[in-house]
């Protein structure tokens, strides 16, 4: 069963949403990625938490006033994506509160020892350590354990975001 116009709307202004806050990092200083797989997760972290805040507070309080997606599936998409996303916040909000108070530091000497010894353009060498330094201060944020639980909690998450894609858009080869 095709969705009705308004659930397309509805799911479109997630999609929306979602683009939106995933191509504008929260934090400043992150580090180019490399390739789309490179995500920082400071980044992937925030982006999910400001997309359940914004479903939760203003997308599917306005759903509620239209009768005709009371009981949407794509309603109920967008309301199972909040809910497998709950434990994220807290986490998100420490990562965030740590890179406000307790940011990551570029080691002068590694750089410039590193720049020395690989021959690389100062940029380049500074890119690479940086992104190095990041690595180490997120590891050091979030033990492995805790991201294990969370990817456990973001596949719920997943799995409705691509539907949500699937039916707005009618696109199912990802």
């Amino acid at each position: 069963m095709d969705p009705a116009p308004v659930e397309v709307r509805f799911g479109s202004a997630f999609l929306t949403l979602s683009r939106e806050f995933d191509g504008t990092p929260v934090v400043d200083g992150l580090p180019p990625e490399q390739h789309p797989f490179d995500r920082r997760l400071v980044h992937h972290l925030t982006m999910h938490a400001r997309l359940i805040r914004e479903v939760q507070g203003r997308l599917l309080p306005a759903a509620s006033l239209r009768f005709r997606l009371r009981r949407s599936p794509m309603r109920r998409l967008a309301e199972a994506y909040v809910e497998a996303g709950q434990d994220l916040l807290k986490y998100a909000d420490r990562i965030l509160h740590a890179w406000e108070h307790t940011p990551p530091v570029l080691d002068a000497a590694w750089l410039e020892e590193y720049t020395a010894l690989s021959g690389l353009p100062a940029d380049e060498a500074r890119d690479r350590i940086w992104r190095e330094t990041v690595k180490e201060w997120e590891r050091e944020q979030l033990a492995d354990d805790l991201r294990t639980l969370l990817d456990e909690a973001e596949r719920p998450m997943s799995q409705a975001a691509t539907i949500t894609v699937a039916a707005v858009t009618g696109e199912t080869w990802y």
